[in-house]
């Protein structure tokens, strides 16, 4: 009897166990989101006519803003990977049209620390086309992305 009691202890141990494997391996993240949602001004990106024009918008995965806040929209643009070097991890291009709304799920690389964004705008010389933004690695982050006649803000 002390056989069959011992064993009956052992795997009722090895179940318990297991049980709370399966359940603490759901309090670690492993990857680190963006729940993005773009609100486009109706008057977002005027043409030399005044008339609003879609807009592309490009997302930087990044471990540090500090090249992305000190470069030349036009290097940045053309040639990302060269100009941020390493602290770039990703990125991703979008084109929006004034006047909608979008959501966009995104999974970024774990380590991203920054998410910066830069808009083409038409007159770019008059426009603030850059936003940084600080993110949680390995967590789950939500942010309002407002794509103005000029300018980029958060919601």
């Amino acid at each position: 009897m002390n056989k069959w009691l011992a064993r009956w202890q052992y795997n009722l141990l090895f179940g318990l166990l297991c049980c709370v494997a399966i359940m603490t391996t759901g309090c670690f993240k492993s990857e680190t989101k963006l729940d993005l949602a773009v609100e486009v001004a109706p008057d977002a990106n005027p043409d030399h006519s005044g008339r609003p024009s879609p807009v592309v918008v490009k997302l930087y995965e990044l471990t540090s803003p500090v090249v992305f806040e000190n470069a030349d929209f036009f290097a940045l643009y053309s040639d990302p990977v060269k100009v941020l070097g390493a602290s770039l991890l990703g990125q991703e291009e979008h084109e929006f049209v004034p006047g909608t709304k979008s959501e966009l799920n995104l999974l970024l690389n774990p380590s991203t620390q920054f998410v910066a964004f830069l808009a083409a705008y038409r007159d770019i010389e008059n426009a603030n086309w850059r936003l940084v933004v600080k993110v949680e690695p390995l967590s789950s982050n939500e942010l309002g992305l407002r794509i103005n006649r000029l300018s980029l803000s958060k919601q």
